[in-house]
């Protein structure tokens, strides 16, 4: 079974470790994370949090799905609810983050663990280029806690590290870059990542704006760059 974590709304500012999402207006009446200009679309009721639409159980499993319509709620149907941290807001249908200790935790769930395959989507601006800038992640270098990372690295590539038991360089982790510069000061992008665990290190993909890029390997120093 597969794992994809949907995240649709957007990050406007500088990333410090946040996920973010695509939206349809920014009004959300019942506060069920889905906006009334969606509701009114597929017809369910705006003022009724009960009423709002379902994902299907199958192969492959949603296990988030985060508008960031007017807050950080999960509405997978899987409670992965999202809280903002250090002054990380939800303003206009977009994630807002400073770049400096603005963050939203999703707590230690165990859907949210990777046990095998996985897909990640996301919709990102960065508004500098600084460095390196985590994106989304259930990482910490210490003790081996380690699961999943995106982050824009060295030369203004995206980094995504993936491990099934926090190692790194032990067989059970896959790092990639891209080998071109994606990161644009301002400008709107789409990432959207999979990993087949079947195929290990080569079953890496990354697509930006829909375009599948190009991936080199990377080190584990740029594992531990990221200071968590």
């Amino acid at each position: 079974m597969k794992k994809i974590i949907t995240i649709s709304g957007l990050i406007a500012g500088m990333l410090a470790c946040a996920v973010c999402a695509e939206v349809a207006g920014d009004i959300d009446s019942d506060r069920d994370g889905f906006t009334d200009m969606y509701e009114g679309k597929i017809g369910t009721d705006t003022l009724d949090p009960a009423s709002r639409p379902s994902l299907a159980d199958n192969r492959d499993k949603i296990i988030g799905l985060w508008p960031f319509a007017t807050n950080a709620l999960d509405v997978s149907g899987l409670g992965n609810d999202g809280q903002p941290r250090n002054g990380a807001v939800v303003r206009d249908g977009r994630l807002v983050l400073d770049g400096d200790d603005d963050y939203v935790t999703f707590g230690n769930p165990p859907s949210l663990t990777v046990t095998g395959s996985i897909a990640v989507c996301l919709w990102v601006r960065p508004a500098e280029e600084r460095g390196v800038m985590r994106i989304l992640g259930r990482m910490q270098t210490r003790d081996n806690n380690r699961d999943f990372c995106m982050f824009f690295g060295a030369g203004n590539r995206l980094l995504v590290f993936i491990s099934d038991n926090g190692a790194v360089g032990e067989g059970h982790s896959v790092l990639k870059a891209t080998k071109e510069q994606i990161v644009e000061k301002g400008k709107w992008m789409h990432l959207a990542v999979s990993w087949d665990s079947l195929e290990g290190a080569d079953g890496m993909r990354v697509y930006i704006n829909g375009r599948q890029e190009k991936l080199l390997n990377g080190g584990s120093e740029d594992i531990f760059s990221i200071h968590q």
